[in-house]
């Protein structure tokens, strides 16, 4: 019989092999030992056929894998081997794992420390203590991960066994990002490297160096995640990694965007996504994609940023019925909560053509999904119902400006072109396929129940009941509101001539919902006196938010570039901050829009309490609010932006579990136009909830 530490050796140079990339030849080592076993002695079978294993899943035969495994099981059995029982048990649960069979896996992996335990293995132990903890992570139950990554790093501290120990410590860093807890997963990640290096494993260390480079790109450390790539990369060459290749691309694209050199940024990106997508790696693909969706928004490319998000998004749904990814759903709520950013976003591109408009498709979403709510709509439906309500005028983007904003009466020919933003709304979204059909909205909210409406005469039920429910709430919002031809009607007024139209314009069924929520909706609309002039174009105060009463975005813009003119000379500076309230969706859905609304109002609330009297505080849209600091420098900001984002919170928590985000951005002399001041406050706002929220980002 060949000594242990000469068995040990021959299991040592199959592991090298396959640390190296090179799965076939590590098997032809073990096979031959496995043939010459019975006159040469060896590694027991047990342990040759789980290594063998391996070997098959490298290459993704899970046929071969499984045969190998169960042969391993029983020749352990056979002898009452309950170390080589603990390795091959390993082995499968890890086969079921990947099959998202977690129930079974996770008891396969409890049995395999269990039998490491009896056999006084402590690699066993520690390595499927690492697994258990990797399932629980999948589950979403992350302090019982975080006590199995513990144990499986004591038990392997223990052994002095430094690559269960570099293994259970990277997963470990990973899960310590996920929980924000920036430098203990550093410290994590740096030790696994140092022991990683010491042992020889190319393998470890790019995926130790990737994961720390997702990490810096989390905190904002450019510098050193440039550095960990090209450490990856490097090392991915050695071992001719496509995968760890593919996650450095995706890390570059993300860096080279940050800075703004979009043209890089798009080139790491397309490669990151074009290896995915030849490895099949969803996870890989799904996250490029909403990386490449954010950058083509920075482009102005708004077809093809939605198109990268709905991909994104069929992905995750995906990955989310695999049952063996950590994080789907919350890879889901960020991804949606970036549907609805740049919905609105799109929908302000629409609005700014006519400046009679400002507001109009996100006060229509809203009324939309009182009505839609009302009807029985779900809360998964009524979110994206809230994505087509944003886009339902998209199509106006072809419309010219002065046609759009014309006091008089129309052309034929310019009625004509009016009337084509429907079915030009539709073409411009046709590439992109929602995860929930949109495009009725956009197509047919012209359309009329008695039939007279555009652009295809469609008549009752025949018209989509997300276009009738948004006919209604486009119609009042029109009357209340001021337009280049027409004074605001007051709420009275617009429910007077609403209630003529039952049953010819407005589906008498939906209408009956409307007026339910209608009472409710009094403080939203305009109390312009009948008769009065409307100056064009709009004051800007009056474009003062309904809800909180707060002044609108296009009034601390006008405020703002006021500032900036004043300070142009004086070298004072000025900062913008955007203030986001985390997952507003969650909390209409689970308590209720009108509970929102009372939340909405007591920030507003609580920020203009604690702001000064030259300070300007604005409600932008949805859950987001602005304030305007003349003269606060930087460091003042920050401790301003941590006040506000304290008071928000206090005012949220007693009621719900709801976090704050703010983004700041502080100019001098050369700030530039005040739109200018406020995207890069929003970019910081959006940088602050990319970070995990509940958070200040401050940008110069």
């Amino acid at each position: 019989m060949r000594p242990r530490s000469a068995s040990r050796a021959l299991l040592d140079r199959a592991d090298a092999l396959c640390a190296r990339g090179q799965p076939s030849a590590a098997r032809a080592l073990l096979e031959r030992s496995l043939r010459r076993r019975s006159r040469a002695g060896g590694p027991p079978p047990s342990a040759l056929l789980s290594a063998v294993a391996r070997t098959h899943l490298m290459e993704g035969d899970v046929k071969a894998a499984l045969a190998c495994l169960d042969a391993a099981l029983g020749a352990a059995e056979a002898v009452d081997d309950a170390a080589g029982a603990g390795k091959a048990l390993n082995g499968q649960a890890i086969v079921l794992f990947q099959r998202g069979e977690l129930e079974d896996a996770e008891r396969l992996f409890a049995r395999a420390r269990e039998m490491g335990a009896r056999a006084g293995e402590l690699p066993i132990v520690a390595t499927a203590a690492s697994n258990l903890g990797i399932i629980a992570s999948v589950r979403g139950d992350l302090p019982a991960a975080l006590a199995h990554f513990d144990e499986a790093t004591s038990v392997a501290r223990r052994l002095g066994a430094p690559k269960p120990l570099a293994y259970a410590l990277n997963n470990r860093g990973m899960l310590l990002r996920r929980l924000e807890r920036w430098d203990d997963a550093a410290a994590a990640f740096d030790e696994a490297l140092h022991m990683l290096e010491a042992l020889g494993d190319p393998s470890g260390r790019a995926l130790a160096h990737v994961n720390r480079a997702d990490l810096a790109v989390a905190r904002g450390r450019p510098d050193s995640a440039a550095a960990d790539c090209d450490a990856a990369e490097a090392l991915a060459a050695q071992v001719d990694d496509d995968a760890i290749r593919g996650e450095v691309s995706k890390l570059r694209g993300v860096l080279a965007r940050e800075r703004g050199d979009l043209a890089a940024a798009e080139a790491h990106l397309r490669a990151a996504e074009q290896g995915a997508d030849a490895r099949r790696d969803q996870l890989l693909l799904g996250e490029t994609l909403r990386e490449r969706a954010e950058l083509h928004r920075r482009q102005g490319r708004n077809r093809d940023m939605f198109q990268c998000l709905n991909r994104a998004h069929r992905l995750f749904v995906q990955l989310r019925a695999r049952r063996d990814v950590a994080d789907v759903d919350g890879r889901m709520g960020r991804l949606e909560d970036e549907f609805l950013r740049l919905a609105r976003r799109w929908g302000e591109a629409i609005e700014a053509k006519d400046r009679f408009t400002q507001g109009h498709c996100e006060r229509v979403a809203d009324l939309a999904c009182a009505i839609a709510e009302r009807a029985g709509f779900d809360a998964r439906a009524l979110f994206w119902f809230r994505i087509g309500a944003l886009l339902h005028d998209v199509g106006k983007l072809v419309v010219p400006p002065e046609v759009l904003n014309k006091p008089g009466k129309l052309t034929d020919d310019e009625w004509a072109l009016v009337r084509s933003h429907a079915t030009v709304g539709v073409e411009m979204l046709a590439d992109t396929e929602f995860p929930w059909d949109v495009r009725p909205i956009v197509e047919s909210h012209h359309e009329r129940w008695d039939g007279r409406g555009y652009p295809h005469g469609l008549r009752g039920e025949d018209i989509p009941l997300v276009a009738r429910i948004l006919c209604v709430a486009d119609v009042y919002d029109a009357l209340t509101s001021a337009r280049s031809y027409k004074r605001a009607l007051t709420h009275d007024e617009a429910m007077a001539i609403l209630r003529q139209d039952v049953g010819t314009q407005f589906d008498p069924e939906v209408f009956a919902h409307f007026e339910e929520v209608a009472p409710a909706w009094r403080v939203h609309a305009s109390a312009a006196p009948a008769g009065a002039d409307v100056p064009p174009p709009l004051p800007a105060a009056d474009d003062a938010d309904p809800l909180t009463a707060l002044p609108g975005r296009q009034t601390l813009l006008a405020e703002a570039a006021r500032v900036l003119e004043a300070r142009r000379h004086d070298g004072r500076p000025t900062t913008l901050l955007a203030l986001g309230v985390d997952h507003m969706s969650r909390v209409n859905a689970e308590h209720g829009r009108a509970a929102g609304d009372l939340l909405l109002q007591r920030v507003g609330e609580a920020v203009s309490r604690r702001t000064r009297a030259s300070d300007v505080v604005a409600r932008a849209e949805g859950d987001e609010f602005l304030v305007l600091l003349p003269d606060v420098a930087p460091d003042e900001a920050v401790y301003m932006a941590e006040r506000l984002r304290a008071a928000a919170v206090a005012v949220l928590a007693p009621t719900c579990a709801v976090t704050v985000s703010v983004g700041a951005c502080t100019r001098a002399s050369d700030a530039g136009p005040a739109e200018a001041l406020l995207d890069r406050a929003v970019e910081a706002l959006a940088a602050a909830k990319r970070l995990g929220r509940d958070r200040v980002v401050a940008v110069g």
